[in-house]
């Protein structure tokens, strides 16, 4: 197991990479490509997990906005932007979002949650029942138990808004 924030991520460079997981969204689509494609180089399965909650893109636009004469100002709104439709996004692949983002072309991947599931599968379920299914699909994928109400505690907190992708 390896933990890093993103900078010191970027220069690992194992092939056997098996997991990657995202406490928060970075700002943009192409720097979450980039942090993904750390997993599966060696071709075997290889999954990416990022939590989010509406809180993360409002703190990423006020960050952004911190900064009112920054040139790029509004490139990194929509950044962050792009990042928070893709976080929310049930019926399209997410490759093929990150592609189309990229100007890129490809096909859907058909790994990914908007692919494996049926499109009203969110719609269906309460935000606090999927991120349990999620969580626990994340300790079967670790290997090892972890007790779903100490993780349920921690990442939800008093608040029920968080989401998994």
């Amino acid at each position: 197991v390896i933990c890093g924030t993103c900078a010191f991520a970027m220069g690992i460079n194992k092939a056997d990479v098996r997991f990657v997981f995202h406490n928060s969204p970075p700002e943009t689509l192409a720097a979450y490509y980039q942090q993904i494609g750390r997993a599966g180089r060696d071709g075997l399965p290889a999954s990416a997990v990022m939590w989010f909650s509406p809180r993360d893109f409002i703190l990423l636009r006020g960050l952004a906005l911190a900064n009112p004469t920054n040139p790029d100002l509004n490139q990194i709104l929509r950044g962050i932007l792009l990042v928070e439709d893709y976080c929310y996004e049930q019926g399209v692949c997410r490759m093929m979002q990150i592609l189309d983002n990229l100007s890129e072309v490809g096909s859907p991947c058909v790994n990914c949650d908007n692919c494996i599931r049926e499109s009203t599968f969110l719609d269906e379920r309460p935000t606090a029942e999927l991120l349990k299914v999620n969580i626990t699909q994340l300790t079967m994928a670790l290997g090892y138990q972890v007790s779903l109400p100490v993780l349920l505690q921690h990442t939800l907190g008093t608040s029920s808004d968080h989401k998994v992708t």
